[in-house]
């Protein structure tokens, strides 16, 4: 079998990466853009963009 890759998050499974929600959301309405949310969290611009999607599910 092939070698399962290791994702911190996805939408699918709900597998939730390790960040502080609050620290996101303050940042967020901070007004940070995607790449420099990513860069303090310390996560990828693509997984910052799927948090806001989920939020903004969530949230509707």
């Amino acid at each position: 079998m092939g070698k399962e890759k290791d994702y911190k998050y996805g939408i699918k499974d709900r597998n939730y990466i390790n960040i502080e929600l609050e620290d996101f959301l303050e940042m967020n309405y901070q007004g940070l853009s995607e790449q420099e949310l990513a860069r303090e969290l310390g996560i990828s611009s693509k997984e910052v963009n799927k948090l806001k999607q989920e939020l903004q599910k969530d949230y509707q």
